[in-house]
C-alpha cells in the first residue's frame, strides 16, 4: 500500500506470524527458544522503542524436548500457541520485526561448543585419511 497517504499512515495494519520449524546445516543438536518483537527506530534521535509484546515460541522436535524433561516443563497444550497477531498503528520504514534465538548449551561448555566450531585441523598425513 501507498504509505504517503495520511489516512493510510494511521490506519492500523494487522498481520500474523506463524513460525515453522528451524533447520540448520549442523542439524538439531540442542533446544532453541525464540521470540518475536516489533521495534521502531526514531530517525532523529536514533532511539529504539519496543512497540509490541514479546511473542515467545519453540518448535523443537520431541526428542530434543525429551532431553530437557527433568529441567523444563513445557506449557500446557491448551495455552501453547505458535501463531502471533501483531499490529502497527503508524506504518513507517522504521518498524522492524526482531527475531531472537536463544540456545541452551548441553553439559560442559567446552565440549558443547565443539560442533559449532568452524576451524578444522588435519592431525595426520596428507593421504586424505586424517582426522579433522
Amino acid at each position: 500500500p501507498d504509505t504517503s497517504n495520511e489516512q493510510t499512515k494511521f490506519k492500523p495494519f494487522y498481520f500474523t506470524v506463524q513460525p515453522g520449524p528451524m533447520a540448520f546445516q549442523l542439524g538439531v543438536l540442542e533446544p532453541f527458544f525464540c521470540s518475536l518483537t516489533l521495534f521502531q527506530i526514531d530517525n532523529k534521535t536514533k532511539e529504539i522503542f519496543q512497540i509490541s509484546e514479546r511473542f515467545s515460541f519453540q518448535n523443537n522436535p520431541r526428542p530434543i524436548l525429551d532431553m530437557m524433561a527433568e529441567h523444563w516443563n513445557p506449557p500446557n497444550s491448551e495455552i501453547d500457541t505458535n501463531k502471533a497477531l501483531f499490529s502497527v498503528t503508524r506504518r513507517t520504514k522504521q518498524v522492524y520485526l526482531f527475531l531472537e534465538i536463544t540456545k541452551v548449551l548441553q553439559g560442559d561448555t567446552e565440549s558443547s561448543v565443539d560442533p559449532y566450531n568452524k576451524i578444522s585441523v588435519r592431525t595426520s598425513g596428507s593421504s586424505g585419511n586424517g582426522k579433522y
